[in-house]
Formats: structure tokens, C-alpha cells, sequence
């Protein structure tokens, strides 16, 4: 075998688990790749896909295993006339915190090519489509990247404590406005609690009723699908993590859940109960997760995936998510691709202009 010269295989699940890996994604760790896939397998709509094909990839150098793609093929539809099949990250589909390749062992420039070469020649799909990628995957070596979102961080290393970051950060307005919620709850005699708790099925109905208030503004309701809450309960179980709360009277009127990885944390859902919506309480719960943070020392806080405006009053830093698009040669995808790309290039230009008007 020639230097750099690699074997491909498709391992199973099993196999899979069996792996030991570091990432700095969650959502490209063992345990919620496998409970995804198990999860939403069989869950059938034109965002997760139909009739998915795992195709799990171990590359190997000289008999030693290297790195792993975990990739899934999906079923999608376009226009009532086309069924395409996308050769995808496993997770990217819903709620991911960011993908790549998986990377065990130093592996060559053209590593990427070889791969890209051997899925060409045994998978059956119309489009490769990568998402939630950093800027420094090794994939951006073979693959054009366009920006794809990202999550508002905060480096909270550089301050000593919560009281120099909010001196050097909080905008004149932000502190307006947190200052204004705080006078309106003392006239009207609410007694505020910044609650910092673990996780456990009586507050968890809390989460739910709050959550479910955004279907007054027409946005998601995410515990309303059965499979969605039984991943993140999941998720809340498996990972370390918690739930800041914000309550008026003892009572509970918003929230944020986070996980904790690799001494960072990252924020899984938020939302704020909709009959308090005059108390600020988006920006006031930020704020309370974000002493928290500090409380446990977090290197990192992120505020998860999300071009949302409130969180960059607060973020210093933004992690960058790229995709990537290839294909194989076909009647569909030659049909397609201007239609692809087009939503590529616009996407991206959306993004880098919303980065702009944010300062980033």
C-alpha cells in the first residue's frame, strides 16, 4: 500500500459503539449519534427525511482505523415531481450542535478525495450534502464551503468573574432594559428566583408548559413531538446538565436548558411564557445562565444554534457553522444542481449579512 492510501469499510451500529473518539460536538459523539438514528429512524417528513439508509464509515491506513463518517441517506421531495436522495451527516437533520468527520488518528490532504471517490462508487444517492461543519474540517480542503448559521458564543475566559463581563459587555440599552423588567416586577409585587436546577420529570413539566406558550406566536413547540421530547430527555440524562429558571411568586416563567461538554456548556431549548412577555424575561434568563456559567467555571458559554438578535447582546465570540455540497452525475441531480446552489449562495450571502449587521 502506498503512503497515504486508504481502505474503506461499512461497519454496523454495534461496531459503531465499540469506537472510542474525542469531539468537541456533542452531536457527533457515539451515544447521541446511535440514540438519534434509534429515535427518528422510522420518523417519516420531508426535514428528517424518508426511507433512511444508515451507511456508517470506518477508514482505515496499514489495518488501523483512522477516522469514521457516520452519514445517513434520506429520501426528500421537490416541486410533487422529484424524489432525490441525500447522502447526509447523521443528526444533521434536526437539532445538531455541530458535525464533521470524525478523526482518530493523523490522516493526509487527500484523504478526503479517497473518500469521497469510494462513497462515489458504493453508495447509491443523488447529493451529497454536508451541514453544521467548522471552518477548519478538513473537508473544506476538497469541498467548497458556504456559511450555514452558527451559535452566538460568549469566551468567558477572558474576565475574572460575572461582574467585569457584564461592566465590559452590557450595552447601555441591554442594561436599560433589564433595569426596566426589574422596576416593572417590584410594582407589581413579584418576587423574582434565579433557579439553577437538575433536570427531573416534576420540573420537566414546567419546561413543557412554558415551551408550549410559543404556539401563541406561531413558533414551534418542540415537546409536542412525541420523538423530539424522548431525544432530549435523552440528552438531559445522558449529558451533564441543568435547567436555570426564572420565577415570579415561586413560580416558574422561563427557562434554559443546557448540556456541559468538554468544560463548555451549551444551550438546548429556552423559552419564556408568553403572559409575561412585557418582563424582558428572554434576556433576563441569558443573563442568569450566564452566572451560572460563571459560577462553574464554563470556558465557553454557548448560546446555541441560532441567528436570534437577543443573544448577540450578550455574545463575544460566534461559532461558525459551513455546509458543502457534491453529487453524483444523474439525470436529477444535472436537473437540479442550479436550483441547489442557488439556495446555497443565497443562504450563505443571508448569513454573512446578518454576521455583519450583528458586528461579526
Amino acid at each position: 500500500m502506498k503512503d497515504n492510501e486508504y481502505t474503506f469499510k461499512r461497519i454496523s451500529l454495534q461496531q459503531f459503539a465499540e469506537i472510542k473518539y474525542h469531539s468537541d460536538f456533542p452531536s457527533s459523539l457515539v451515544d447521541w449519534l446511535l440514540e438519534w438514528y434509534v429515535t427518528f429512524n422510522k420518523k417519516q417528513d420531508n426535514v428528517l427525511g424518508y426511507n433512511k439508509d444508515l451507511y456508517l464509515i470506518a477508514s482505515y491506513q496499514e489495518g488501523k482505523i483512522v477516522a469514521i463518517l457516520p452519514l445517513v441517506c434520506v429520501t426528500r421531495r421537490y416541486f410533487g415531481l422529484f424524489s432525490v436522495r441525500f447522502l447526509e451527516f447523521l443528526g444533521q437533520q434536526w437539532s445538531s450542535f455541530g458535525n464533521d468527520l470524525i478523526i482518530i488518528e493523523k490522516i493526509g490532504k487527500d484523504f478526503f478525495l479517497q473518500l469521497k471517490s469510494w462513497i462515489k462508487q458504493n453508495i447509491s444517492y443523488n447529493f451529497l450534502f454536508l451541514k453544521f461543519m467548522p471552518r477548519e474540517s478538513i473537508i473544506e480542503r476538497n469541498c467548497r464551503f458556504y456559511s450555514h448559521g452558527g451559535a452566538p458564543a460568549i469566551n468567558l475566559s477572558n474576565y475574572e468573574d460575572y461582574n467585569q463581563y457584564a461592566k465590559q459587555n452590557h450595552s447601555r440599552n441591554l442594561k436599560q432594559n433589564l433595569r426596566k423588567a426589574l422596576n416593572k416586577t417590584k410594582k407589581n409585587n413579584i418576587q423574582i428566583q434565579e433557579c439553577v436546577e437538575e433536570i427531573n420529570d416534576s420540573n420537566f413539566k414546567e419546561i413543557k408548559r412554558i415551551s408550549k406558550s410559543k404556539l401563541i406566536d406561531n413558533k414551534g413547540f418542540v415537546y409536542g413531538d412525541k420523538e423530539k421530547e424522548n431525544f432530549y430527555r435523552f440528552v438531559y440524562q445522558k449529558f451533564d446538565s441543568n435547567v436555570v429558571f426564572v420565577k415570579f411568586n415561586g413560580v416558574a416563567v422561563s427557562y434554559r436548558t443546557n448540556i456541559f461538554l468538554n468544560g463548555n456548556k451549551y444551550c438546548v431549548d429556552a423559552a419564556f411564557d408568553r403572559d409575561y412577555r412585557k418582563y424582558n424575561l428572554g434576556i433576563w434568563n441569558v443573563d442568569a445562565s450566564i452566572k451560572d456559567s460563571f459560577s462553574r467555571g464554563i470556558k465557553i458559554h454557548s448560546m446555541g444554534p441560532g441567528l436570534d438578535s437577543y443573544k448577540f447582546k450578550f455574545a463575544n465570540a460566534f461559532n461558525n457553522y459551513f455546509m458543502c455540497v457534491d453529487w453524483k452525475l444523474s439525470f436529477k441531480s444535472l436537473l437540479l444542481i442550479p436550483y441547489f446552489f442557488y439556495l446555497l449562495r443565497r443562504k450563505n450571502s443571508s448569513v454573512n449579512q446578518e454576521l455583519q449587521n450583528f458586528g461579526f
